[in-house]
This record gives structure tokens, sequence and C-alpha cells, in this order.
């Protein structure tokens, strides 16, 4: 079987919403964790979650970013990420 290029990510944001009258604002604070490697076809397993193929990370990088999500009255919602 073949090897073949691949990545794997983890990404996770919190944030709290305060109200401020008729708008509220969401600030925002997360972070990504990517890993790039190889994915080895001949080296996999079967479990009930299906068939699982052998992942070797050679390189990880880690970023964190904040932002803010703008609201009014429910669901009018616009994005502001930095």
């Amino acid at each position: 079987m073949k090897k073949w290029n691949d990545t794997r990510e983890l990404l996770a944001h919190i944030g709290y919403r305060i109200p401020i009258q008729k708008f509220y604002v969401t600030p925002l604070i997360g972070f990504i964790r990517t890993q790039f490697g190889k994915t080895d076809g001949s080296d996999w397993t079967i479990n009930s979650n299906g068939i699982h193929n052998s992942f070797h990370a050679h390189t990880t990088k880690v970023e964190f970013d904040a932002g803010a999500k703008v609201g009014y009255k429910g669901n009018t919602t616009l994005w502001l990420l930095i």
C-alpha cells in the first residue's frame, strides 16, 4: 500500500456573550494545531468507528487567534476575526 502526505488539525475557540442594549458582542480567543506528516496505508486497524490508517507527524504548527462576533437582537450576526 501507499504512503501519502497528510495533515491533522485540532482547533478550539471560546468566548463570552456581552449584551449592550439591542446589540451583543462576543469576544473570542482560540488556537489551532496542525500536524503535517505521512499516512501509511499498509498500517491500519479496524474498530467500531471504521478503518484507521497510521499517521506519523513530522512537523507541528500551533497558532493563536482572536476576534469578535457582533449581533443585533438575535439572528443578524457579523464576524470580525483578527
